[in-house]
């Protein structure tokens, strides 16, 4: 007991100068976007830190994440875990990896659970590159080639730009379809378990834990396992994503991806995974409908896949790399004024990187935010004028202001599948304005102010570039104030 009395007098009060110690000051941030730190994970983050002082806690180097996710990935026994896929002599993922490694260990000042958090997650996308190439290899010759993804809607534009309530609006079309965040997550479950509502049901509870961490996240970019995602996500199983920059202060990395001369190589894996998920739904409705076809007097014929609609403003930087892939898409471009957007597009990065870092810098994330989207804005503005010149019909676009969106949504789903040259049909309507009474996505759901960033109004849009996206596109609200 003398011995268990001491040691309890000397640890007491090294855990609580440790927690006193770890308690990070966030007064200079707003109140909205101030990360939440309840006592366990001070205490998480005051332990995990000693340990990363004694060089126990780190991140791992890209053999040992390898191996760990080869473990995770839980294939068939005796089947090989393989990460490149067949014939690729310079795999673009691998370089991803090594960059987002280094970027997490120079940049991100991650905390103990944000280090278990930033493993954990190019785990997953690890996890799931090995599972579907072992799928992929399974199928036979020329499978995911026979499946043709015909003129798929994209959306992009600008982040914070009311693609995520467009993705999900136009989502309940029944002749549309998008993919669900599971789908790109973790498409397949581990060997010997069931694809079905009990895998779905996992992945929201994970999502559920990530969410505790941001409390409000909802009103910002709503997270739920059967929602529209975006294919942000799938470019993370390439490494090669700009979805890692929105979760971590990941600046060396956002900077790799961004120099890339091209991203064919994301686009490649993006359409094999369509492929897979289209081949996946169309044979379980052929099955259904030959059941169906045994059981009634009448025979009918499966009907076709339905068009894919598409997602995430990462295409406004890479619009010729997409329809190099998809000629024929039809591309929806989201508009709002530049100032507004960074704005709200700097409390959601300053928001997540409080769930892994005690560092929010809102001044370097506003110069960062402002920089970034004054390149998506200019690829996008060259990518655009450049098919008008090059001939205007070849590749089709329309137009729509977040402003009008926000007024009156469904007049602007008529007047975009009228330029697309599409048909909204009334079951289509009747299923949108259903989709609207939930308001389960809001868009400018939250409050931010500019000046916060360091930044104001009319410094960002007097940059020649924001200048000349408001006068190409007529964007409302550019005046400044």
């Amino acid at each position: 007991w003398m011995k268990l009395r001491v040691f309890t007098a000397i640890l007491i009060p090294l855990a609580a100068a440790a927690l006193y110690y770890a308690t990070p000051n966030f007064d200079h941030l707003p109140p909205s976007i101030r990360p939440h730190r309840p006592l366990p994970i001070l205490a998480i983050n005051a332990i995990g830190g000693l340990f990363a002082r004694l060089g126990v806690l780190r991140l791992p180097d890209v053999d040992a994440i390898l191996a760990s996710a080869c473990a995770a990935a839980a294939l068939p026994e005796n089947a090989p875990c393989v990460f490149d896929e067949p014939d690729d002599r310079h795999p673009v993922w691998r370089d991803g990896l090594r960059a987002l490694l280094a970027s997490y260990a120079a940049d991100a000042r991650l905390t103990a659970l944000g280090t278990f958090i930033a493993r954990g997650q190019a785990e997953q996308w690890l996890k799931t590159r090995a599972r579907l190439l072992h799928a992929y290899a399974a199928l036979p010759a020329g499978a995911l080639a026979a499946e043709m993804i015909a003129a798929p809607i994209v959306i992009v534009g600008m982040p914070r730009t009311g693609t995520t309530f467009l993705h999900n609006l136009l989502k309940q079309d029944p002749a549309l379809r998008a993919p669900m965040q599971w789908e790109l997550v973790e498409p397949l479950p581990a060997a010997g378990a069931t694809l079905g509502a009990a895998h779905v049901a996992a992945l929201q509870a994970q999502l559920d834990q990530y969410t505790q961490l941001l409390p409000g996240i909802e009103e910002i970019h709503p997270m739920e396992a059967t929602m529209a995602e975006e294919d942000v996500v799938t470019f993370s199983h390439e490494f090669s994503s700009i979805l890692f920059w929105a979760a971590y202060n990941v600046s060396s990395y956002a900077a790799w991806v961004l120099r890339r001369p091209d991203h064919a190589h994301a686009m490649r894996w993006h359409r094999k995974l369509l492929q897979f998920l289209q081949r996946r739904a169309r044979l379980d409705v052929e099955r259904h409908v030959r059941e169906r076809n045994l059981r009634a007097q009448d025979a009918v014929a499966p009907p076709p896949p339905p068009r894919w609609v598409l997602k995430t403003p990462w295409y406004l930087a890479i619009l010729d790399d997409l329809v190099a892939e998809y000629p024929d898409a039809l591309v929806v471009h989201t508009h709002r004024a530049p100032a507004a957007a960074i704005a709200s597009g700097a409390s959601v990065h300053a928001k997540t990187y409080g769930a892994a870092s005690d560092h929010v810098d809102l001044r370097a994330l506003g110069a960062d935010q402002a920089a970034y989207y004054e390149e998506y804005v200019r690829r996008g503005l060259a990518s655009r004028r450049r098919w008008k010149r090059d001939g205007g019909g070849r590749h089709r676009a329309a137009d729509v202001q977040l402003a009008e969106l926000k007024r009156d949504p469904i007049g602007a789903v008529r007047r975009v599948y009228a330029d697309l040259g599409l048909a909204l049909s009334d079951d289509a309507e009747r299923a949108m304005r259903r989709w609207l009474e939930t308001r389960q996505v809001r868009h400018g759901g939250h409050r931010w102010s500019l000046g916060d960033f360091g930044l104001s109004a009319d410094e960002v849009h007097a940059r020649p570039v924001f200048r000349e996206y408001c006068g190409e596109f007529g964007v409302e609200g550019c005046g400044g104030g």
